[in-house]
């Protein structure tokens, strides 16, 4: 079993990059998410591609879950017998811990590809003095840009430069990675990785937590929009990530919040089950609870 590991920041994108992975290589594919929080979206956008999807919602597989994480992909193994598995760890994990973690099953049938980081221009602009980005990026062989879109030459060069002061090692794919030929995709898998030894890192992550509701919904689109420009002015406390799936106006909906950014788009089925998730810190849970009807 090939172990491909797909870090990246809150918002950054990994989901819709494993998306992609799975409908380039069109291999069968096992993905296993660890989610920050009790509600879990992005599996249903990653299952609606035929893929299975395990998810462990306790905690972070660099920490709280560790033991019973590498049990988890032993028992992967073991049942499912998946010839490659794709582990997406929560935005808020230090990959240098997956990679230890992993390190100790690589014997026998189950390999570790070169683990993948996925930074987009404005998450990196928001959290390059954060600890975990720098782990991210630190120990990823591979650096995926994404959400390059608005980017221009200069900015892409300025990211590159930051990267490579802190992995000057790293592969930077700078061209969208949709334009990237098949074979590229392939060997992503084909690649070995042998995690180095790693010097712990001294500032900890952030505290995030997260609130989760329910069963909620909105009277109208402008309520929405007003309580998302509130997420991103700081009056909801900093949250760094939220997501969800809502009734709004009498029809389904889904949000998205980060780096700075909102978006809202319609829907054809609520595949998470009428549910937000708000990760962050300081969140002020009756400001954001206010806004639901």
């Amino acid at each position: 079993m090939k172990i491909l590991i797909i870090s990246g920041f809150l918002g950054a994108g990994k989901t819709t990059f494993i998306k992609e992975l799975i409908r380039r290589t069109g291999k069968e594919i096992v993905v296993m998410e660890n989610e920050f929080g009790s509600a879990a979206l992005d599996s249903g956008a990653v299952s609606q591609s035929g893929i299975e999807v395990l998810e462990f919602m306790e905690g972070c597989v660099c920490c709280t879950m560790k033991d019973s994480f590498v049990n988890s992909v032993l028992t992967v193994s073991a049942t499912l017998g998946p010839e490659y598995l794709v582990i997406e760890p929560t935005g808020a994990a230090e990959l240098g811990s997956v990679t230890a973690s992993l390190k100790k099953l690589c014997y026998g049938n189950i390999s570790l590809a070169k683990p993948i980081a996925v930074v987009s221009p404005a998450g990196f602009a928001a959290g390059s003095e954060s600890a975990v980005y720098h782990d991210q990026i630190r120990n990823a062989p591979i650096v995926v840009l994404s959400k390059t879109e608005n980017s221009g030459r200069e900015e892409l060069d300025w990211l590159c430069g930051k990267i490579r002061e802190i992995n000057p090692e790293a592969e930077i794919v700078t061209e969208h990675y949709t334009r990237k030929p098949d074979e590229w995709w392939d060997g992503l898998f084909g690649s070995e990785h042998t995690p180095a030894a790693r010097i712990a890192l001294k500032a900890r992550p952030e505290s995030l937590e997260e609130y989760t509701i329910k069963g909620k919904s909105v009277s109208n689109i402008a309520v929405l929009v007003e309580l998302l420009r509130a997420m991103l002015w700081g009056y909801c406390g900093n949250v760094v990530r939220a997501k969800g799936e809502i009734i709004c106006g009498g029809e389904p909906v889904r949000f998205d919040v980060a780096e700075g950014m909102f978006s809202i788009a319609g829907i054809v089925m609520l595949s998470g089950g009428q549910q937000c998730v708000f990760i962050g810190a300081g969140l002020n849970r009756g400001r954001i609870e206010a806004s639901f009807g």
